[in-house]
């Protein structure tokens, strides 16, 4: 049974499965996301050992209270930075069973072109975040990285360096000892490429933006977080595929997959409905790429009705009108421009002997 909680506006949702694979029974127990601060699981004995997936570190998306939640694996996006935010997180609202635990050793990154290993027999395919893309920052550069090294080095030698600084710098030699098998194929060459983007950006920020170098590194911490979101299909003990999207923007459905892709019956949409999730193209009739490639027959929004927030407008008109496809919000919505939708009634069962709910 796949769970959808109505969180307002973030995203929780819960796998409670179990799979007969050569009459061994495989359970699957997993929270995806824990939603905003004010929200709270409800609680559940069964899940208290539940592993927890967080696709990214936006708040509203690993801020929610779960108490009874003591998981022995967290899986996190596959980036240095957004491992330390989550943690952080997660301690600081002191929601979950961690505070009890040493956390060293327990979380797995995911990222694109490979699987997600729920348990020797059970593999999900993965879409995002892609590897390495702070690669990309230092490769893109037009000046060899020695001349960038020694460009930074003295524009720190003459400010002062920030505890941040020397903090991120810190937190990614380390971050190796967090995960699972203590390497995760991350190499000393790999932590040093990241240690050198890292302080690149925070150089760019601090000097073209005339950033003080705290503000540049807080602004480096919130950069892109939603491009690092965990997209991930799964499916079920039924046969029934569910693509879990985090806030990811657009561009990760419309990318080529070798052997995979991205189709699912039930899509949880993109960013709440946020035209960054779903693009619209602007032809007649109106199109999306994503939306092609996906093909759902269901499209869950989780989503609050706040007008400051996604979703947006025109793309729940969009959703609304696509024939054959149903659209779900888990909250009514309305615009001060007057558009107005309806969110379903709870808790709803999906039809046609799709095993799950919205509560």
């Amino acid at each position: 049974m796949v769970t959808f909680y109505r969180c307002g506006h973030g995203d929780c949702a819960m796998i409670d499965d179990v799979f007969n694979i050569n009459g061994h029974q495989e359970p699957v127990k997993l929270y995806i996301d824990l939603g905003r601060k004010s929200f709270a699981i409800p609680y559940n004995q069964n899940m208290s050992n539940a592993d927890l997936l967080i696709t990214h570190s936006d708040n509203d998306h690993c801020c929610g209270q779960a108490s009874f939640l003591t998981p022995n694996r967290i899986f996190v996006p596959a980036f240095f930075v957004e491992l330390e935010i989550i943690l952080l997180k997660l301690h600081h609202h002191k929601n979950i069973g961690l505070l009890n635990h040493n956390n060293k050793g327990r979380f797995i990154p995911v990222e694109e072109s490979r699987q997600l290993v729920y348990s020797p027999n059970l593999k999900w395919d993965v879409f995002n975040p892609v590897r390495n893309k702070w690669g990309k920052w230092v490769s893109s550069l037009s000046i060899p990285i020695d001349q960038l090294i020694d460009s930074i080095n003295g524009y720190l030698s003459d400010v002062q360096v920030d505890l941040d600084v020397d903090g991120i710098i810190r937190s990614v030699r380390d971050a190796r000892d967090y995960y699972i098998d203590r390497n995760s194929d991350v190499s000393d060459d790999e932590v040093w490429l990241f240690v050198i983007a890292v302080l690149y950006k925070v150089y760019c920020r601090s000097r073209k933006k005339k950033l003080t170098l705290t503000q540049a590194v807080n602004a480096f911490k919130c950069h892109d977080a939603n491009e690092y979101s965990i997209v991930f299909k799964y499916i079920d003990s039924c046969g029934t595929s569910f693509l879990f999207t985090g806030d990811a923007p657009s561009e990760v459905y419309a990318r080529s997959y070798t052997n995979k892709n991205v189709q699912a019956r039930v899509l949880k949409v993109p960013h709440h409905g946020s035209a960054t999730g779903i693009d619209i193209v602007n032809s007649v009739p109106p199109s999306s790429i994503a939306l092609n490639n996906i093909d759902p027959d269901f499209m869950v929004v989780s989503n609050a009705n706040q007008n400051k927030t996604p979703p947006n407008v025109g793309v729940l008109n969009f959703l609304r009108n696509q024939p054959g496809k149903t659209l779900l919000m888990t909250n009514d919505f309305t615009k001060l421009a007057g558009a107005s939708f309806k969110g379903v009634s709870l808790p709803y069962s999906f039809p046609n002997g799709i095993q799950a709910k919205i509560v």
